[in-house]
């Protein structure tokens, strides 16, 4: 089958062999609900992705954000070494030092998100500085990056719980 889509073949190999995986699920009574469920969740992913692409500004907008991200993200391993003291790395070397472990652990298989970083991390800065130091500066990067927003989402869920509780009990009234 050939598809006429703008992303590549991967997509359409990737999208015929879930569409077909789906259609065997949906032949079995009891996951029919659930495969035409997610069925309509590829559909809409797929309605999505076309819109996007028609649109250029979107698209650059998308990508500078993405930047913008990755260039903090890639800012917190130099914040984190100048909390603990370390000296002698200038940010542009610790910026590209995080990218090249992000790299990296992309090519290490993983359970639940965590671990590769972190070898990755250990790998490359250890050659620059301590072990002590490079310990240090990857709990600070972790807790920087993994604790810190899931403490910060949690504080944000809450308050618009309350709001929307609140808001219910007026309608409500």
């Amino acid at each position: 089958e050939i598809c006429a889509c703008l992303v590549g073949s991967e997509m359409c190999i990737r999208d015929s062999l879930a569409s077909h995986w789906i259609s065997r699920l949906s032949a079995c009574k009891t996951w029919e609900a659930r495969a035409c469920a997610v069925q309509k969740q590829l559909d809409a992913l797929y309605m999505g992705a076309a819109d996007l692409l028609q649109d250029p500004k979107t698209i650059v907008m998308v990508t500078a954000l993405d930047l913008i991200k990755l260039l903090g993200l890639y800012t917190i391993p130099f914040m984190c070494l100048r909390t603990i003291d370390v000296s002698g790395m200038t940010l542009l070397s610790a910026q590209m030092m995080a990218a090249l472990a992000h790299v990296i652990s992309n090519a290490i298989p993983n359970v639940a998100g965590l671990g590769p970083y972190e070898v990755a991390f250990l790998l490359i800065f250890s050659k620059y500085m301590g072990a002590a130091e490079t310990s240090s500066a990857l709990i600070l990067y972790r807790v920087s990056t993994y604790f810190a927003p899931f403490l910060v989402s949690t504080v944000t869920f809450q308050i618009i719980q309350c709001r929307a509780h609140r808001a219910v009990s007026k309608w409500r009234d």
